[in-house]
């Protein structure tokens, strides 16, 4: 562990750095470009593993990161073209964040299962996570509204 919190230091420390120069949002779409490419190759190295069945993780994996990298990648294009409304308000957004969340949700089944746990019961912890986020927005009063 010594050294990934290391490298996360040094990241931290050039990410600061670069900003002087950069400024905070070329720093952020640097940062959120490099994310999402490397979100895509992570997302294809997983996709191999599972095709030759190395791990039963390898299914969450593909979909965690493809998701992630599709929705960082959305926003990263998002800030290249100066913020277009029609980005930010585009369902096709919402497949990414769907791919994603599923993914998640695969990697709990797969734990669940090595727990010996009902094949469902990964969707307990979406459920729960669902709630939450749901209570925090409502309380928050960030409100479901049309956009």
């Amino acid at each position: 562990m010594k050294f990934p919190l290391t490298c996360a230091a040094a990241m931290f420390l050039f990410l600061c750095t670069l900003q002087f120069g950069a400024g905070l949002d070329g720093t952020y779409r640097l940062a959120y470009g490099t994310l999402g490419l490397m979100s895509c190759a992570i997302s294809g190295t997983f996709l191999w593993l599972w095709r030759i069945n190395a791990t039963p993780l390898a299914t969450g994996m593909v979909l965690s990161w493809a998701g992630g990298g599709g929705m960082l990648g959305w926003w990263w294009c998002y800030a290249l073209l100066d913020g277009p409304l029609w980005m930010s308000r585009h369902p096709a957004l919402l497949a990414f964040a769907s791919v994603y969340l599923v993914g998640a949700g695969l990697h709990f089944a797969v734990i669940g299962s090595g727990f010996g746990f009902p094949k469902w019961s990964w969707m307990l912890v979406v459920a729960v996570a669902l709630g939450l986020a749901l209570t925090i927005t409502v309380l928050t009063g960030l409100a479901f509204s049309p956009m």
